[in-house]
């Protein structure tokens, strides 16, 4: 997930170095951010799913 971030700040950011090591660093930032709430809501949906209350949509 975090390079499509990573991307986006690059494509944000102006051809200089310094911005570049910005760009990558961001986009970083926003995956280790944007990866547990993901793991966290997978584990919702595994333990709803084995209290069968769940209905998978």
């Amino acid at each position: 997930m975090a390079v499509p971030y990573a991307l986006f700040f690059f494509w944000l950011s102006s051809p200089e170095p310094e911005n570049l090591w910005k760009a990558a660093l961001g986009g970083l930032v926003m995956g280790f951010v944007f990866v547990p709430f993901v793991l966290l809501e997978r584990l919702r949906q595994r333990r709803l799913m084995r209290l069968g209350i769940w209905d998978g949509s």
